[in-house]
Order: structure tokens, then sequence, then C-alpha cells
């Protein structure tokens, strides 16, 4: 088995997000230059590492890493234009995640996302912000 992770990982979270996300709004992700619409809605992913270690043992192979994390989703939208779109948005990102797992056997990795949440909300110039939080967990053969 493969001993990545953190980049197998990101890929199916970014394509998963894309590919449920459609084109609903432009979506900004990590490290990848993007135009900022005026005034519009738009949303950014990215993926926050926490904690990891072995939870098996065996031979090499067969042990079992467990990494966690959450991604975060920033959703922007118009200020004083009412919670209705905002929370449209909400739901349509936690439907894409919501305790749902994922495999890639060529990587040896399964990532399982938990409920999302809501979090932290911010006002900047003409924009709203609130975040989609997704807890989700790896586990990966090495």
């Amino acid at each position: 088995m493969s001993a990545a992770v953190f980049e197998p990982a990101r890929v199916l979270i970014e394509t998963r997000f894309n590919t449920g996300w459609s084109s609903r709004t432009p979506i900004r992700f990590g490290n990848v230059a993007f135009n900022q619409p005026a005034n519009q809605e738009w949303v950014a992913l990215s993926i926050r590492w926490g904690e990891s270690g072995q939870i098996s043992i065996g031979p090499v192979g067969t042990r079992l890493e467990r990494h966690n994390g959450v991604v975060i989703i920033q959703m922007f939208v118009p200020k004083n234009g009412g919670e209705k779109r905002l929370s449209e948005n909400l739901d349509a990102g936690a439907a894409i995640f919501r305790m749902s797992t994922e495999l890639d056997s060529t990587n040896g990795i399964e990532i399982t996302y938990q409920t999302p949440y809501r979090a932290y909300r911010a006002e900047e110039k003409e924009l709203r912000q609130e975040n989609l939080i997704v807890p989700f967990t790896i586990d990966s053969l090495f």
C-alpha cells in the first residue's frame, strides 16, 4: 500500500465538493489563483489536519493509521440580503459530505465524513461570511 495520505485525501475532498457544488457559485481552492467576485456569492474550501496516530498493529501493509481533520467551507453572500440564500448554501454544502464514506483503494485510504455544522460569522466590506465545518477521519493502511 502507498504511504501517501495527504495528497490523495485532498484530491478526494476537493473533487467531491467541486462535483457536488457544480456551478452554484465560484469556488476558491487552497493555494490556487482566484479572482474574488465583487459583491457576489462565492465559497472557499480548505482542509485543516488534526492529530493522527497508529490504531492497529501487524505486518507492514496491514497496519492502520487514523488521521483527523476538518473541511472548512467559507461561504460568502452579499450583506443585507437576508438569511435564505446563506442557509440554502449551507444546506447544499452539508448535503455533499454529510455522514458519507469514500474509498481510494489505489492509495489504501478511506475517508469518513461526520455531521457538518455552522460556525463563525463575520461581515467584511459588502459580504457576509459563515463557515460550514465538516469533521472527517481518514484510515490508511501502511
